[in-house]
């Protein structure tokens, strides 16, 4: 599933993207893995013993940092290592898809933690040139919010040394020390200014480590970070997107080469307006009179001027002939002139359009729409009424998308007020063109056996988006993008409306230049065809109350009512019965209490794939269908692969494996093993092998009994299919056979519009939009009942208004401000809350309640510190006076001690007779030298 908000942020043009070794990995530069072999091959014979064993126990662990440090110690120095190892820095691709994506996303600054230059390589491919920083202080005061086109080397690289992030030295100087605070400071202040999206590390890297931390202190409840990183943990995936408002979108990375990581940036890639003008699917724009008959033809059925009875002619021309008649009131057309008038072209051809015109025009008299003025006919008062009921109602269908748009657009900036218009022209001609090459398309597939060109459902996305490089302001750009999404994911009503006549008209507007009188297309679609469906096609047959259950009963219920028999096997049975065991262990055995908020958790996750039976479960129990996933199940009853082979059953749906077709003779393993095996290989190519060997395998029998049935080789009993063709969201068999095999795959969409085309009934415009929709969830797109989803949910949500409430005194005292600043923070975080959508909200609180918790811990921490320093301080005030004291107790004794000692050689004098007899002598000497004046002194 896409974040729309993902979306959002890279469309805003103010993204910055933070780059792993993941896309280099995938163009041939050695991982760290390789990167550690390359460095350990480095160390010299001499090398003892113990440190080539503690190099081989780091590599073994992982410890890739730690390795680097003992290497380059042992080889003299960091420097030296790096210069060695910039040999092994080599590419074996010359281009690398997952660098062309990002090279025309609109970046504004690329960081990235890889040691090559191949981002600034692929931006120059497209004639875009990005300014290369590294680490240094002077260079990071460069990056700014506003800054544009620059390469940020968060880890340098092997020609800059002094900012090299290689060892487990460098990494905890950048994470800890003074002098690269300035690194750590403008981390912070990258993810605290503009959205960030990182691409292409593993969680466990350590060059993430420490963006990882800065990204989960900055967290912002209303502005997620991706991160679209390599076999992640769903643990660890609850955690960072609870916690910490970090998004990762996880993809499987076995082998070390990255390869699933194309298919995650392709699917978003259909959502991002390029930066620059950029090729466009070519598309035939449709000429005004051919776009105002496409998108009445079904409007008129809807109001009740169409053809009652049946015959696909009349039905396209009578609606045309009220038209024509319409334009000129007073004047009387002919046969012939009205018949000048039909479109497409080639119906005037048709041998029988005389008496189709005649037919029609009787048809319209009855109706009392036109009048007969022997000449010919005149339209009426009643008949210009209607006709400009559905000209009325055409002009408001198409008012409601496209003055909405406008409006959208000039609520952004009213002052662009050309790109404005320049815009909303180009979504109109692009809108009609991609469903007039769709009905064009599919036109050619069903009468010419050809291929479905772009653009089918997925390319409507792309195509559209891509008409948003015609205008510079990104603002414009970011309205415009989520315009559509919301547009053809969750439309209102009369958008809804509109998107489904548009397309429904043109896919008949098609059909009646190839076949006017339906005869070829019921021949086609009802006899000589088998039409053998997978398991996307059952899984919303049988998961009653799902989102796509009308459109799938109503398909099947058309294909019997026209006598077609819907094929299946049994491989893609069991993968049905698969989705529904993954969806009853999710919603039962792991949540044995029926908790809403683990459901919601579930369905929120990024990493989570549409299940039908979850969603059916949860549509049917806000509507008070049912209570708990256990009564649902039970309404369902498919609790094993016969009752569901038994269900499929009532539905019309016949199981037939390939050795129960007349004609069978056994397969050699050897042409079934090169099947799979070529499907295996092309699925991992792209990125989308889930269920492994037995998806492969269902889809090579498929291929086979196709093969088998085109050749007259295989037949159902009592059957003489002579076509055969694969109901399916996915054309990987026409990929990969397409070229010997011709058309092979019919999305469920289009079988579904040409089986309508056949009836008289009106459209269904909701049943259309779900047909429309049914293979979004192949492209990563959500479409839900949201009120349903919100009714389901409403205990949780307002639980999160309660818990919001109770941790927002909390929050005021948690944040570092002054009485105001708190006060406008929990204001600030109420507005965010109420802006939330209403299924995000409980994990709002839920972060809200985190931060509190961090905030009161690190407070926690902070005054455990702060007494831990006081405590520090009066020991040492403490040792330092006992010291002091001791010092002076020993200068007291020592002085003491000099006391006593003069005292007892004072006393040893007084009590010697040579001593005293020298004293004597002494002081006779003093007095006669006293009384000569110091004569006798010399």
């Amino acid at each position: 599933m896409i974040p729309k908000k993902l979306i959002s942020q890279l469309n805003s043009g103010r993204c910055f993207a933070l780059v792993g070794s993941g896309p280099s990995t995938a163009m041939g530069y050695p991982s760290w893995g390789k990167l550690a072999q390359a460095a350990v091959a480095l160390l010299p014979d001499s090398t003892t013993s113990e440190t080539a064993e503690l190099a081989s126990t780091l590599a073994n662990q992982s410890r890739f940092p730690e390795l680097f440090d003992v290497v380059a110690d042992a080889i003299g120095g960091m420097g030296v290592l790096a210069n060695r190892l910039k040999q092994s820095l080599k590419r074996q691709h010359e281009k690398g898809w997952a660098y062309e994506v990002l090279a025309k996303w609109p970046i504004r600054c690329y960081l990235t933690t890889n040691y090559d230059d191949e981002i600034a390589r692929h931006l120059k491919r497209i004639k875009i040139s990005y300014v290369p920083l590294n680490n240094s202080q002077t260079d990071f005061a460069q990056i700014e919010a506003h800054t544009n086109e620059r390469i940020v080397k968060l880890h340098g690289d092997f020609d800059y040394s002094d900012g090299l992030v290689l060892g487990l030295r460098q990494y905890q100087e950048f994470k800890t020390q003074g002098k690269r605070q300035y690194f750590r400071d403008k981390l912070k202040s990258i993810f605290s200014m503009v959205p960030v999206i990182v691409v292409g590390h593993s969680l466990s890297d350590p060059d993430l480590s420490l963006v990882l931390e800065t990204a989960c202190e900055l967290n912002s409840f209303d502005r997620p970070i991706y991160m679209i990183l390599a076999d992640v943990r769903p643990a660890d995936s609850r955690k960072y997107r609870e916690q910490y408002n970090v998004e990762l979108l996880s993809y499987e990375n076995p082998d070390g080469t990255h390869r699933e990581l194309k298919r995650l940036l392709r699917l978003i890639d259909r959502f991002v307006i390029p930066r620059e003008q950029c090729a466009q699917i070519p598309l035939d724009f449709p000429d005004p009179d051919e776009a105002r008959v496409a998108t009445s033809l079904y409007l008129f059925s809807k109001f009740g001027l169409g053809s009652k009875k049946g015959k696909l002619f009349q039905r396209a021309i009578s609606p045309q002939i009220l038209a024509a008649t319409a334009s000129e009131a007073d004047k009387i057309f002919t046969d012939d002139e009205l018949t000048a008038k039909l479109l497409p072209l080639e119906i005037r051809q048709h041998p029988e359009i005389e008496t189709f015109v005649s037919s029609s025009t009787c048809e319209l008299q009855d109706a009392n729409c036109l009048r007969d003025m022997r000449k010919g006919v005149q339209i009426t008062e009643t008949g210009r009424a209607k006709y400009d009921e559905v000209t009325r109602s055409r002009d408001i269908l198409e008012s409601q998308v496209v003055g909405l748009l406008r409006e959208t657009l000039r609520s952004v900036d009213d002052s662009t007020v050309q790109e404005v218009d320049s815009l909303v022209r180009s979504f109109q001609q692009t809108l009609l063109s991609v469903f007039r090459k769709r009905g064009l398309a599919a036109s050619s597939m069903l009468f010419r056996h050809k291929p479905l060109e772009a653009p089918d459902m997925p390319e409507i996305f792309e195509t559209i988006m891509r008409t948003a490089t015609s205008v510079t302001n990104f603002d414009l750009r970011l309205a415009y993008s989520d315009f559509v999404m919301d547009l053809l994911t969750r439309p209102t009503q009369t958008q809804r409306e509109y998107l489904v006549n548009v397309a429904q008209g043109f896919f008949a507007f098609h059909i009646f230049g190839a076949d006017p009188s339906g005869a070829e297309a019921r021949r086609f679609l009802a006899q000589e065809t088998a039409w053998i469906c997978d398991s996307n096609i059952l899984l919303p047959l049988v998961a009653e109350a799902c989102h796509l259950h009308g459109f799938a009963t109503e398909l099947f219920g058309r294909m019997r009512a026209l006598g077609i028999t819907p094929l299946t096997t049994g491989a893609f049975i069991t993968e049905t019965f698969e989705s529904y065991k993954w969806a009853f262990r999710q919603c039962v055995t792991r949540n044995p209490t029926g908790s809403h908020d683990v459901i919601l958790q579930l369905i929120r996750d990024p990493n989570y794939s549409d299940n039908l039976f979850v969603d059916g479960y949860i549509n049917g129990a806000g509507k008070g269908q049912w209570n708990t996933f256990d009564e649902y199940a039970k309404r369902l009853g498919i609790g094993s692969h016969e009752s569901l082979e038994a269900k499929l059953e009532t539905f019309g749906v016949v199981c037939r494996n390939l050795h129960q077709y007349d004609g069978y003779t056994a397969t050699t393993y050897a042409e079934n093993e090169q099947l799979v095996n070529e499907i295996i290989v092309e699925r991992t190519a792209q990125g989308t092998l889930r269920a492994g060997e037995s998806q492969a395998s269902a889809e090579a029998e498929v291929i086979q009994i196709i093969r088998g049935i085109r050749q007259g080789i295989l037949t159902p009993s009592g059957s003489t299919f002579q076509r055969a063709f694969f109901v399916s969201t996915s054309r990987l068999l026409d990929i990969l056979y397409g070229a010997t095999d011709g058309l092979i795959t019919w999305y469920p969409e289009n079988l579904y519009r040409h089986l309508h085309i056949l009836t008289s009934d009106a459209l269904d415009a909701d049943r259309a939009f779900d047909a429309m929709t049914s293979n979004y969830y192949s492209i990563g797109v959500e479409v839900i009942d949201e009120q349903a989803y919100r009714q389901f949910f409403s205990p949780v949500i307002s639980e999160s208004r309660v818990i919001l409430e109770q941790e927002r005194e909390k929050f005021q005292a948690a944040v570092e401000a002054d009485v105001r600043g708190q006060q406008k923070a929990s204001d600030e975080l109420t507005r965010k809350f109420e802006a939330t959508p209403d299924l995000d909200k409980p994990r709002f609180a839920a972060q809200a309640g985190w931060f509190v918790a961090r905030r009161q811990e690190k407070l926690r921490q902070v005054a455990e510190a702060r007494a831990n320093r006081a405590e520090e301080a009066r020991v040492e005030t403490e040792r330092r006076s006992k010291l002091e004291l001791k010092e002076m107790q020993a200068e007291y004794d020592r002085k003491a001690e000099e006391r006593r000692q003069h005292e007892d050689g004072r006393m040893k004098n007084i009590q010697d007779p040579k001593h005293l007899r020298k004293r004597a002598r002494q002081a006779k000497k003093r007095r006669k030298n006293k009384k000569s004046g110091g004569r006798g002194r010399k």
